[in-house]
């Protein structure tokens, strides 16, 4: 069961996603986010534009989730997105899973 407290800083967060260097999707995450059109710059901006209000869940393996809407090509996607991050010198995130809420 999830918790309703991110494991992680919103602040580390948009560190870690502020730079490609420790900016990692997996390959399902990066796959998802291809197939809704989403460039890795996209990818980082939705981060970056992540606040407090958009967590939804922590799950119980050390990954936090946020729900967001997000402008693209005159659409809004109602996205749905999965990250952990890990401290090795600096904050790096990877996005777990990237797609449209469910």
């Amino acid at each position: 069961m999830g918790s309703v407290t991110p494991h992680f800083s919103i602040i580390h967060l948009h560190q870690a996603a502020a730079s490609e260097h420790t900016l990692r999707l997996t390959r399902n995450a990066q796959r998802d986010a291809l197939n809704l059109g989403y460039t890795l710059e996209e990818v980082q901006a939705v981060l970056l534009s992540l606040t407090p209000q958009h967590f939804c869940k922590a799950h119980d393996y050390m990954a936090d989730a946020y729900q967001c809407r997000w402008e693209k090509d005159g659409f809004t996607d109602e996205l749905y997105v999965k990250v952990t991050l890990q401290q090795d010198g600096q904050w790096v995130v990877t996005v777990l899973s990237f797609h449209r809420s469910r």
